[in-house]
């Protein structure tokens, strides 16, 4: 996942809070009784072949530094994952994208072996659907030192070819694309597995992501011929269908399928998908730990979104479907893994979240200085000489609540920390880049006017920053801080939409229909 960078109106917004996952290794799933399917859900294994880093060096350095994941070590954590989920003795497995660091195809190649050797270990059948990293990716590249030379990327046609056996070879249906299909892994389940990812460019790897109306038809199609087969239906991608937390498109808009396509916008997806008659997506992308979900109606759809295994938590999800159609899923941990290069993938991955939140800053500065209406306002109003000045602004009022932010809510509901607190000093970090902005333009207008007092050069500056906020957002200071906050809440406490009960990210029973 390419991080979305966000214009400063918004970037100062996202600060906040959270902890640590406690859990690591075995899930909770009791041993199913006879009749159940079992299945293991991973996302986002990004593995990186260990020949493509060479040497160690500033080439790397640079590229991790806006990536911020356990490159190093993905190979032993996704073996590790195996080797794990291989004594749940699953029925099938399902990886929703992102195989591969970059879509190198030896790194496709790696992956492919690995989930051969699982396949025939245990019995089980391995879907797979593609990432936005996986295919024809510009940042495909073999690091040694300083320098950094293009490695070959997976094409469409390759993807298919390496992952034969992971869904493609013994498909019963191809969808609209040549990545979308429907297979049968086991009695009485169907698996339709798509692709959601735009085509990257030779010089851009593109995050947003969505389906298309044909493929949503599609999906209604094959639900109907699966329900023909007497089969419940399970459905994957590799964005998110459903936001996290209230107003997280906003934020993450490129986790979230069709968040900006105006053609086929994502609530009318979520109701074609739930008129369809999917009950579930598994989806991963975001690197967040969420279940969530939408009613339409008398239907009920949930987004159940998979961590990745290069950032904590480390997590991948289990689950069970009864022969009458109930589902259960579960969640299990990797940060107790010891890499052969010592490294506590706990400590690491905290110090990667820390790594992101500089890079953030460092990007709302250069989008902020960048723009004209805005950099004359940091520096003929507020005085800032450069772009760096107003980073270590920026880092000083809020680089430590965005980091816990970024770090905390991507492990789902590991509420080990307060979310009261933590959503307060969020609010309190918000609060004083607004105050810093409205003190220096109250500040400037009163060494222009002697006569004008402190309030009502404050109030003015309100007005004016009012009218910025408009033009870029729709909506004036109030509603903007009013929003964030409600954004900040959702976010901290764990729930989406008016209902303010915490969603149990780890744990969800549902009732497929059939």
């Amino acid at each position: 996942m390419k991080r979305h960078y966000l214009p400063l109106a918004i970037a100062f917004l996202s600060m906040g809070i959270l902890v640590s996952c406690s859990k690591n290794g075995d899930n909770a799933t009791p041993a199913p009784d006879d009749g159940f399917r079992k299945f293991v859900i991973l996302s986002d294994i990004h593995l990186m072949h260990p020949d493509l880093l060479v040497h160690e060096g500033k080439a790397f350095e640079k590229y991790n530094w806006e990536e911020c994941k356990l490159l190093r070590e993905s190979p032993e954590v996704f073996a590790a994952t195996l080797e794990r989920v291989r004594a749940y003795n699953p029925d099938f497995l399902i990886v929703c994208g992102d195989m591969t660091k970059d879509g190198e195809i030896i790194s496709h190649e790696y992956v492919a072996e690995k989930l051969e050797d699982f396949s025939k270990q245990t019995g089980a059948r391995v879907l797979v659907v593609p990432g936005n990293h996986d295919l024809d990716n510009p940042h495909s590249f073999r690091y040694d030192g300083a320098f950094s030379t293009p490695e070959p990327s997976a094409t469409e046609a390759d993807f298919k070819r390496i992952y034969g056996r992971c869904g493609y070879d013994d498909a019963v249906e191809r969808g609209p694309r040549p990545l979308d299909y429907m297979s049968y892994p086991v009695e009485g389940i169907a698996f339709i597995g798509l692709d959601s990812n735009e085509k990257n460019t030779p010089d851009k790897l593109l995050v947003q992501g969505g389906l298309s109306k044909a493929q949503a038809q599609w999906v209604a199609d094959m639900v109907g011929k699966a329900h023909a087969d007497n089969r419940y239906v399970i459905m994957g991608m590799h964005h998110n269908l459903i936001e996290f937390y209230n107003n997280a498109s906003l934020i993450r808009g490129s986790n979230i399928t069709n968040a900006r396509y105006d053609d086929y916008p994502n609530g009318q997806l979520v109701t074609d998908l739930c008129g369809a008659g999917i009950d579930v997506v598994f989806s991963g992308h975001s690197h967040m730990h969420s279940i969530t979900s939408e009613r339409r109606d008398e239907r009920r759809i949930f987004s159940v979104v998979t961590s990745s295994l290069v950032n904590l938590p480390l997590a991948y999800r289990t689950g069970t479907v009864s022969k009458d159609g109930l589902m259960t899923v579960r969640s299990g941990y990797m940060q107790d893994v010891m890499p052969s290069n010592g490294v506590n993938l706990r400590e690491e991955g905290k110090r990667y979240w820390f790594r992101l939140s500089e890079f953030y800053m460092y990007e709302a500065s250069r989008v902020c200085w960048d723009n004209e209406i805005a950099r004359v306002l940091f520096s003929d109003v507020l005085d800032l000489g450069s772009r760096e000045e107003l980073e270590e602004v920026l880092s000083e009022k809020a680089g430590i609540p965005f980091y816990k932010f970024t770090y905390y809510t991507s492990n789902g509901n590991e509420h080990l920390y307060d979310p009261d607190k933590n959503s307060e000093e969020a609010r309190a970090a918000l609060d004083s880049v607004v105050d810093y902005v409205l003190d220096g333009i109250a500040q400037k207008w009163m060494e222009e006017d002697e006569e004008l007092e402190y309030d009502e050069a404050v109030e003015g500056a309100k007005a004016s920053v009012d009218v910025l906020l408009t033009a870029l957002l729709g909506m004036g200071l109030d509603d903007a801080r009013e929003m964030l906050y409600d954004f900040l809440d959702s976010a901290f406490h764990n729930y989406y939409g008016k209902d303010r009960t915490p969603v149990p990210d780890d744990c969800l029973t549902l009732q497929l229909s059939r």
